[in-house]
């Protein structure tokens, strides 16, 4: 039997309107991503791919301050099948800054594994922590974040931070790297279902203009040949004396 994929626990009470809501914010999301991953100066190299759920490179950002940690994980990654590539910084600062550097493909998936830096901190620190979450999520919105919390009670839980949808991990559970690993498979499952819906407006608005177009030159042409007709002298006869300087 297939193996089922466990999607991290959602808020409850979310209305039809609200996920129409959600799915085109998402989308509008997904363009603003684009437009910024196409920027950089200089070209990225290739991501993470061969993954059955998309055709598209993964590229995967581990931020945690702690070097040890963040060497473990990026040693946990290379023995995986798909995430062999990582890229890994201290803060999310560098973070920022490395994607505004770099230009990465239009369909890539974007995913971060975030140490909740800002956990434990006073009042002003957690503050900072914030400011710095909602500017990566306005560098690119379509980034999927994970978080790994000490504090929350869930072992997998998604919830809408003050800086976009965000996926906490319990850091101290034993199974967390495969909770890890799970959320992943998911957001990218999730993330090309956004990318197809993306991709098939985008044609349903350029097949719309291209209708729109084909239309008025069937209307101009209607109106010609309508006023040849009447006047028996050709397209000439329909156009006024003053054109030929008469």
């Amino acid at each position: 039997m297939k193996k089922q994929i466990k999607k991290p626990a959602l808020q409850t009470g979310v209305t039809k309107k609200r996920l129409r809501e959600r799915t085109a914010e998402l989308l509008e999301a997904h363009a603003v991503s684009i437009a910024k991953r196409i920027k950089g100066q200089k070209k990225h190299d290739k991501g993470n791919v061969g993954f059955k759920q998309t055709p598209s490179e993964v590229f995967v950002f581990l931020v945690i301050a702690n070097e040890q940690l963040r060497n473990s994980y990026q040693e946990k990654f290379k023995n995986t099948r798909n995430f062999k590539k990582t890229i890994a910084f201290e803060t999310v600062e560098q973070l920022i800054r490395y994607l505004e550097e770099y230009q990465f493909p239009k369909t890539s998936i974007f995913l971060a594994i975030i140490d909740h830096f800002f956990e434990n901190v006073s009042e002003e620190e957690q503050k900072q922590g914030i400011a710095l979450m909602q500017k990566l999520q306005q560098q690119d919105p379509a980034m999927e974040l994970i978080m790994l919390s000490e504090q929350h009670d869930s072992s997998s839980v998604k919830t809408n931070a003050g800086y976009g949808l965000v996926t906490y991990i319990k850091e101290t559970d034993g199974d967390s790297f495969k909770q890890i690993l799970n959320c992943m498979i998911v957001a990218i499952h999730e993330q090309n279902k956004i990318r197809k819906q993306y991709d098939t407006k985008k044609m349903l608005k350029k097949g719309s203009i291209a209708a729109g177009i084909i239309l008025v030159l069937l209307i101009v042409i209607d109106y010609i040949t309508g006023a040849q007709s009447a006047t028996g002298n050709g397209l000439i006869g329909v156009l006024p004396p003053s054109v030929f300087g008469k």
